[in-house]
């Protein structure tokens, strides 16, 4: 009896403890990047930035925050250079304990013309796993791939020729420095 007890107590701790330890597993990933416009592959180089919008919470399960309670706030965040159709990436997408409300891409094209894709429900991402780790395969850090992406975006859908906000300063120096140089006509500070 005692040893049922045992095994019982030790089964339901692993049943507790395992989906939190299981749910911070990152899986070493490499991702085939598509930009396309008017139906065409895109062939040159784009500096680019996928932001999460949202709020984080702490480990365990999820929180749900009714909307209209928080402002959304960039919880998950990668950037990285693209050269030509299929240019391949390494991002793990680790996103656990963050709520993302939408997504935005941000890019700047080699010709220097920039854009906005905004208010995306998801980052348009379909991924496979690889049914046998080929240990040649890693990625940047040197871990094999586990799994494999492919990440399309259109770039009919954006604003062109965005601009960036500029930050708020942080920080109560950099704040008086702020507003001081706003009255006498100085560049803002980042």
């Amino acid at each position: 009896m005692k040893q049922k007890t045992i095994a019982t107590l030790a089964l339901m701790f692993a049943l507790l403890v395992f989906p939190m330890v299981n749910a911070d597993v990152v899986f070493p990933t490499v991702t085939n990047v598509y930009f396309e416009q008017d139906g065409q592959a895109y062939n040159e180089s784009i500096e680019f930035t996928v932001n999460g919008y949202g709020y984080s919470y702490p480990v365990g399960p999820p929180v749900e925050k009714k909307q209209g309670t928080y402002t959304p706030e960039v919880v998950f965040s990668f950037s990285a250079l693209y050269n030509n159709y299929g240019e391949k990436i390494y991002e793990n997408y680790y996103m656990n304990y963050d709520h993302i409300d939408y997504y935005e891409v941000e890019g700047k094209t080699s010709d220097g013309e920039t854009f906005l894709i905004k208010n995306l429900e998801d980052i348009p991402l379909e991924c496979t796993w690889l049914e046998e780790i080929d240990e040649s395969q890693t990625d940047d850090r040197g871990d094999p791939i586990m799994q494999t992406c492919e990440l399309r975006f259109n770039l009919d859908d954006a604003d062109w020729n965005f601009t960036p906000p500029v930050p708020e300063p942080q920080g109560f120096w950099n704040k008086i420095l702020y507003f001081f140089k706003s009255i006498f006509g100085g560049k803002s500070v980042r």
